[in-house]
C-alpha cells in the first residue's frame, strides 16, 4: 500500500507525460534534421521521468527511501534509457524498424530487470525470467515499432492523422507500463530475488 497516492498518481502521470514528450519531440526533431536539439529533448525527457520515479519512489518507502546511492542509479539509468532508445532510431532507420523494436524491447528488460531489483532491493537482473517485466518491456518494443510507423506514414487510424495516431500509440503504450511497473513496486520481493542480508 502507498503512503501517499495521490504523490504516486502524481508521479505516474510526470513519468508518462515526460517520456512521452522526450521521446516523441526527439524523433520529431530528428526528422527535422535536427539532431542535436533531438538528442537534448530525448535526455532531457528521460531524465525529468527519473524525477517523477523518485517522487514515485518517495511515495511508496516515505522520505526516506532505503535505497543506496539512489539518486546516481537514477541518473545512470536515465542516460542508458536514452543510449537504448537512440540505438533503437539508429537501426530502425538504417536496417529494420522490426529488428529495431526486437533489440529495444531487449535492451529495455535488462534495464527494467535491473532496476526492479534495485528498488525492491533484490538482485539486479532476477527479473529477465520473470513474465510480467518481459511482457511491459516487449510492450515498450512493440508500440515505439507502431510509433515510429505511424508517424512516419502517409495515413492514421480512424479520423486521426498519422502523426496524431503515433503519438496516441507512443502514449497509450507508455502509461500502461508505467502503470505495470509501478504496481511492481513497494512489494516484499521473493526470497531468490533477494540479496543476501
Amino acid at each position: 500500500m502507498f503512503k501517499r497516492p495521490q504523490a504516486d498518481i502524481l508521479a505516474l502521470i510526470i513519468a508518462t507525460v515526460t517520456e512521452y514528450a522526450g521521446l516523441f519531440y526527439w524523433v520529431q526533431a530528428v526528422d527535422k534534421g535536427q539532431v542535436a536539439l533531438g538528442i537534448l529533448i530525448v535526455v532531457v525527457g528521460l531524465l525529468a521521468e527519473r524525477i517523477a520515479v523518485y517522487i514515485g519512489i518517495r511515495a511508496v518507502y516515505g522520505p526516506n527511501p532505503p535505497h543506496p546511492r539512489i539518486t546516481l542509479n537514477l541518473i545512470i539509468s536515465g542516460l542508458l534509457e536514452t543510449v537504448a532508445w537512440l540505438i533503437w532510431l539508429f537501426i530502425a532507420d538504417s536496417i529494420n524498424a522490426v529488428l529495431a523494436a526486437v533489440i529495444l524491447g531487449l535492451m529495455i528488460l535488462v534495464l527494467h530487470s535491473y532496476q526492479l531489483g534495485y528498488f525492491r532491493r533484490g538482485k539486479p537482473f532476477a527479473y529477465l525470467a520473470d513474465p510480467t517485466t518481459i511482457v511491459f518491456s516487449a510492450m515498450e518494443g512493440i508500440f515505439a515499432y507502431y510509433w515510429l510507423f505511424y508517424v512516419r506514414a502517409d495515413v492514421g487510424l480512424f479520423t486521426f492523422g498519422p502523426v496524431q495516431t503515433g503519438a496516441i500509440i507512443l502514449f497509450v503504450g507508455l502509461l500502461i507500463e508505467h502503470i505495470v511497473q509501478g504496481s511492481m513496486l513497494g512489494k516484499e520481493d521473493r526470497p531468490d530475488r533477494m540479496l543476501p542480508a
